[in-house]
């Protein structure tokens, strides 16, 4: 009898390892802190690998690149870059500094590049994948779908690792662009009207 119950909760433990065993493999294979932002569509993370590019490629159809660091001698971001290319997939960089803190007119372009429905499914990335990335989500969300600042800062928070108190200057930021937002007319159409730019070759 035992024997019986403790077979039982084994199974019904199994899919639970399994499940948790799957997440473990996908942040393993992925960049860093990846995550899915809109099903099958939108993606974000830190610096990938050639081989990152490659499983982002098979697995999740990835068609678009879009990258918030500048151009480096780094061998990950050199080797992305050239397997991206092997792919054929688009690659757009829009540099930005580390914390976030970009020009409104780089969140603008930012914004559009990732709400563009053509382009997807579309992985951007910065270097750890926190700041940067970070300040164009809360720019796509902003621009592109209208949310409240507030709304968007929670959210941040609770999904993608915002910390308020460290990151004050971001979120300040971030209050300032809505605010410039709100004093002009914007698109939010998923079409992006900003103009393509490829990533500089290595």
């Amino acid at each position: 009898m035992r024997r019986a119950i403790g077979l039982a909760l084994l199974l019904v433990a199994l899919p639970a390892g399994v499940l948790a065993l799957t997440h473990a493999q996908a942040r393993w294979k992925y960049p860093r802190r990846f995550a899915e932002v809109e099903a099958d569509s939108l993606y974000r993370g830190g610096l990938p690998t050639a081989e990152h590019i490659r499983l982002l490629a098979a697995d999740e159809k990835i068609k678009t690149v879009v990258s918030l660091t500048g151009q480096t001698d780094d061998p990950d971001d050199r080797g992305a870059v050239a397997a991206a290319r092997a792919l054929q997939l688009k690659q757009i960089r829009i540099p930005m500094p580390g914390d976030g803190l970009a020009p409104f007119e780089a969140l603008d372009r930012a914004a559009e590049v990732v709400a563009d429905e053509r382009a997807r499914p579309t992985f951007f990335h910065c270097a750890a994948g926190k700041q940067r990335s970070n300040a164009v989500l809360a720019a796509y969300w902003l621009r592109k779908q209208g949310r409240t600042i507030d709304a968007v800062l929670q959210e941040l928070e609770a999904r993608y690792d915002l910390d308020p108190v460290k990151e004050k200057s971001l979120c300040d930021h971030l209050r300032a662009y809505a605010n410039y937002l709100a004093q002009r007319p914007v698109s939010t159409s998923g079409k992006s009207d900003a103009p393509e730019q490829a990533a500089p070759p290595h």
